[in-house]
């Protein structure tokens, strides 16, 4: 009898307090949902995998480029951008800009590097280590007069650097084949571009 009056006490109870009992379950659910919603699926199976390279894309690079150029100064690029990008930046070459040793100096399609620093000359100017003719002369010229050579990059200027620091001098421009990195292909494409005089 205990048993049948409770059940029908509870029953009672339950129709009694059943719009209380819907609401509270539809708020329960609710949540349940929502909460699906804004908490991240960490089963899903696709994850962006940024590669190196992608990062790379992403940064920018910091040059100054200074001389015979419309608005000298340190400029803002993006990540592998070419010398000609510095040019138009700055606003191209002034009027007083030597261009003939432009020519046939500067390789407007070569990329530049974080801290480079360009310096364009003007007409009648001297250029330290650069000889008449646009050749490069290994016992005098910095790093961004080498980096003007063929395949010569930031890495390998640094390294005739340290080999001219660390040897006294180049003693003749068959030496360059001693700079670690540099064979005899790579001298073939240089020797007629530069010298030690």
């Amino acid at each position: 009898m205990a048993d049948s009056l409770s059940k029908e006490g509870f029953v009672g109870g339950v129709h009694k307090y059943w719009s209380q009992v819907v609401l509270v379950l539809g708020l329960i659910l609710s949540a349940v949902g929502l909460g699906s919603v804004f908490v991240p699926d960490f089963s899903s199976s696709e994850v962006e995998i940024i590669k190196a390279d992608e990062v790379e894309d992403r940064e920018e690079i910091m040059v100054d480029i200074e001389g015979a150029v419309i608005k000298p100064g340190v400029y803002t690029l993006p990540f592998n951008s070419r010398l000609n990008d510095l040019l138009i930046a700055c606003g191209g070459l002034s009027e007083e800009a030597d261009r003939s040793w432009v020519e046939k100096n500067l390789n407007k399609a070569a990329t530049l590097s974080d801290g480079a620093k360009i310096y364009i000359p003007s007409q009648g100017e001297e250029v330290k280590g650069v000889k008449e003719g646009g050749v490069i002369n290994l016992n005098s010229a910095t790093l961004s007069e080498l980096e003007t050579l063929p395949g010569v990059g930031p890495s390998m200027g640094q390294k005739i650097i340290n080999y001219r620091e660390e040897s006294g001098g180049f003693s003749s421009v068959e030496e360059l084949m001693s700079v670690p990195g540099i064979g005899k292909k790579t001298f073939e494409e240089l020797k007629d571009l530069v010298s030690i005089y």
